[in-house]
């Protein structure tokens, strides 16, 4: 199976990150899910999303696509 930074030393992952480089999207992530990753992937602690403010965009995204998916 895949790991996140397979084949990358401890080290080499640190840089990676303070570097402010991600992971590519997941084949299966829809953009909106990816977007907000991202955001909690940022370096300073302080601009990444609160837990309230985490739970608000994921209810917005998860209402938007099951908005768009139709059973019939």
């Amino acid at each position: 199976s895949h790991q996140p930074y397979d084949g990358m030393q401890n080290s080499e992952i640190l840089t990676f990150i303070q570097s402010d480089n991600h992971l590519p999207q997941p084949v299966e992530c829809p953009l909106e899910m990816y977007m907000i990753m991202l955001q909690c992937m940022r370096v300073e602690p302080d601009k990444r999303p609160r837990f309230k403010q985490l739970t608000k965009l994921i209810k917005k995204d998860y209402k938007k696509s099951t908005s768009q998916t139709s059973l019939f």
